[in-house]
């Protein structure tokens, strides 16, 4: 959450509502205080803060004002013992949300896996793609949002990777396997090149899509809806077989056509 808000913000973001204030009941000093910021907290982020420092300065200030009590006291909330469990259980009720199951866990690992991490590689991207999806949910982020973005990430390598090694003769499987090797290292520079290589057919695929698009015909003939089901995760294009030569002083010409030919540059059909 971001440290510095104006006036005009605070007001819409952080104002107690009625409801908010029917929730104190006999709470008061530190216990007040931290459990308003909890709520308010929250609503906005759709989880709840790990200590004092995430919750901002200028929220505490204007909080302690409506409820009556110094913004010091604050310091003097736990966010450990049951205290703060009872309060986050009061908030989850309030807004509608429930605490994140194992089986929630495996659920948003798996999506992360279909619908995030082929086409997102930034992990900070990825957790505001899972905390977005936690809250679309009604979910509680679960306590362990490292280890399902781990497990998300995992099983997205392991869906590429058999979908690649589908692709391949059993020669070339074979021979991927000798290459691997049994260490922890090889396998992790094994990994890597078939992100390489994903990330490589990713950014061609998207430049094809790109051309089309810019054909009048193809321009006129999608809908909004169609144009929103477009994605560069296809590999019927792709054919994994026979011999590929390395050519480091030439490239594909991908705008083949459509301006001057780039020195260096092959045509697809040359190579």
């Amino acid at each position: 959450m971001r440290r510095e808000w104006e006036p005009e913000e605070l007001i819409a973001c952080w104002t107690l509502l009625d409801a908010d204030r029917n929730l104190l009941a006999n709470k008061s000093g530190a216990t007040r205080l931290g459990f308003v910021a909890l709520l308010k907290f929250f609503e906005l982020e759709g989880r709840f803060p790990r200590h004092h420092a995430e919750v901002p300065p200028a929220a505490v200030s204007y909080l302690a004002s409506q409820v009556g009590v110094e913004p010091g006291l604050f310091e003097d909330y736990s966010f450990e013992g049951r205290t703060v469990e009872y309060h986050r259980a009061q908030v989850r009720a309030a807004l509608g949300f429930r605490e994140a199951t194992r089986a929630d866990e495996e659920d948003l690992a798996s999506w992360l896996a279909e619908e995030v991490c082929y086409a997102e590689t930034d992990e900070n991207r990825q957790r505001e793609a899972l905390l977005r999806r936690c809250r679309e949910q009604r979910i509680e982020p679960p306590g362990r949002v490292d280890r399902v973005l781990g497990a998300g990430r995992r099983i997205a390598d392991e869906r590429f990777c058999a979908q690649l090694t589908a692709r391949l003769s059993p020669e070339t499987v074979a021979r991927l396997a000798e290459l691997t090797g049994p260490d922890r290292e090889t396998q992790e520079i094994s990994m890597l090149a078939l992100h390489l290589l994903q990330s490589a057919l990713v950014y061609i695929n998207t430049i094809l899509l790109q051309r089309v698009l810019q054909e009048p015909d193809w321009a006129g003939r999608l809908t909004a809806e169609d144009r929103s089901g477009l994605t560069p995760l296809f590999w019927s294009n792709v054919n994994p077989y026979g011999t590929f030569r390395l050519g480091m002083d030439r490239r594909l010409d991908l705008e083949q056509g459509s301006g001057p030919v780039v020195p260096g540059s092959v045509s697809p059909a040359a190579t």
